[in-house]
């Protein structure tokens, strides 16, 4: 949108990624609200690390309020997550979860949407067993205040994963309770249909919460 301010005044519509001082990586996942902040995580292009920064609405600044002069750095333990591997949602408080992807592990973290702070108990570290090289797709907040991960090794034939992270911050197990990894559902397509790689593309979603089929998930 050519109403969206640009630091220099050289480029309406846009935000590079040396304004406001970020030095972003590429993007991958970004949040609008409903009154119009901008909040998106990314790797910090000389740190390693990942930060989610806070934008106002007309692209003017930073969130002042957000973080330390609208951005929350640091939010993992390490500085080798790459740009591609971090995604962002809101759960259903209206906060912001961040995931991300790196070897055998996921990571996910909440963090207040008007302080920048992360929520006690966060971030998590969700290892995978047998994992290679895992890569997120998607995190997705729940009505109920739990979430799902989505992504897949793409070191291990395709195997896609979704993760589901309840309210109260801990792998619910309730999820694929009857799995071999309560909390974790592997699909494996590439181990049933030869030459054939799975990939979680665009990502999931949570079917309606109307009709017979409520609750349901979709990948795709």
């Amino acid at each position: 949108s050519s109403d969206l301010f640009h630091a220099d005044g050289s480029s309406p519509g846009s935000i590079t990624s040396t304004d406001f001082n970020l030095d972003m990586g590429p993007l991958y996942s970004g949040i609008v609200t409903t009154i119009g902040t901008i909040y998106y995580a990314y790797q910090n292009s000389h740190s390693g690390y990942i930060n989610v920064a806070g934008v106002l609405p007309d692209g003017s600044a930073l969130i002042p309020s957000f973080g330390i002069d609208g951005i929350v750095s640091n939010i993992f333990s390490t500085s080798s997550i790459s740009s591609q591997d971090v995604r962002v949602s809101l759960n259903n408080e209206g906060n912001i979860l961040v995931s991300a992807a790196l070897g055998s592990d996921f990571y996910a973290a909440i963090l207040d949407i008007n302080s920048g702070l992360v929520l006690p108990g966060y971030p998590l570290l969700i290892p995978i067993d047998g994992a290679i090289a895992l890569s997120i797709k998607q995190v997705v907040g729940v009505s109920d205040g739990s979430f799902l991960l989505a992504g897949y090794d793409g070191a291990n034939n395709g195997s896609m994963y979704v993760l589901r992270i309840s309210s109260a911050g801990v792998l619910d197990v309730t999820f694929n309770s009857q799995g071999e990894s309560p909390g974790i559902l592997p699909i494996r397509i590439g181990n049933v249909v030869a030459e054939f790689y799975g990939r979680i593309a665009s990502g999931l979603t949570m079917q309606s919460h109307i009709g017979g089929n409520q609750g349901n998930l979709i990948m795709s």
